[in-house]
């Protein structure tokens, strides 16, 4: 009778987690290394986890495939792959974005990662981007306001990062904490001077509420120019979430087993 018991708990252990992980979203990667000349289009699909591509702009803004070497004047690095990034233009008051989904919503413990290579930007514009959940309401961004000395996390209210502007490259990282609603996010600096050295924000409380399951690029007014172009790449979410869930499982597992001998 204990053997059966034993085994019918571990069924559904198992039947539970694999539940869950239905709904979890896999782990993912693609760079701009992936599309031809050209390719970056709305619906367009690069790269392994993640959904269709959603482009937007107007007139005067738009997106495209180019070297970010150059960007804000210098030519200290760049955050390409094969010689391109992701761009967005935006000027004379107009946005570009872009919005990538996720197979499902973040589990804790995952991390999105990504490079982000601003170019100058006009006072008052904007160039970042942010977590989403499936309202496209934004849970976290992270940006920098022309004008300013310093980038922002912006999350239920605006937090000061004391990192300074630079044209050099950015890797962003956003890991999920807690019980959801905190997420600690690293910028690390790329090329120049500064090149590797990361600056680390703890348990950053998230606004509003809802599984995080897309990303948004976007470029508000930066101004006419090709050194005021936003250009973003390597975009990746890791670790792939069975392995959090397998370990998971198996503890909850051997807790559940334990407690029945």
């Amino acid at each position: 009778m204990k053997s059966l018991l034993k085994i019918t708990l571990f069924a559904v252990t198992f039947i539970t987690c694999a539940a869950v992980s239905t709904f979890a979203c896999l782990n993912a990667s693609d760079n701009a290394g992936n599309y031809a000349s050209g390719t970056w289009t709305n619906g367009s699909n690069g790269g392994t986890g993640f959904g269709l591509w959603t482009l937007s702009g107007t007139a005067n803004s738009g997106e495209f495939l180019g070297n970010s070497t150059a960007n804000a004047g210098g030519a200290s690095g760049g955050i390409n792959t094969s010689g391109q990034a992701w761009g967005i233009y935006a000027n004379t008051s107009t946005v570009g974005d872009a919005v990538r989904p996720f197979t499902g919503a973040l589990s804790i413990g995952q991390t999105v990662q990504i490079d982000l290579d601003n170019g100058y930007i006009d006072t008052g514009g904007t160039v970042g981007l942010g977590l989403q959940n499936s309202s496209s309401q934004n849970r976290i961004e992270f940006f920098f306001v022309g004008g300013n000395s310093s980038y922002t996390i912006q999350t239920a209210g605006g937090t000061a990062t004391s990192v300074p502007f630079t044209g050099d490259g950015l890797r962003l990282s956003f890991t999920l904490t807690g019980v959801g609603d905190t997420m600690d996010v690293t910028v690390g600096s790329l090329n120049g001077s500064n090149g590797g050295t990361n600056s680390v924000f703890n348990s950053v409380s998230l606004a509003f509420s809802g599984g995080i399951d897309r990303i948004r690029l976007f470029n508000f007014n930066a101004g006419s120019g090709g050194d005021r172009d936003a250009f973003f790449n390597n975009l990746a979410i890791v670790p792939e979430p069975s392995t959090i869930l397998l370990v998971g499982c198996g503890l909850l597992g051997a807790w559940v087993l334990r407690r029945r001998r």
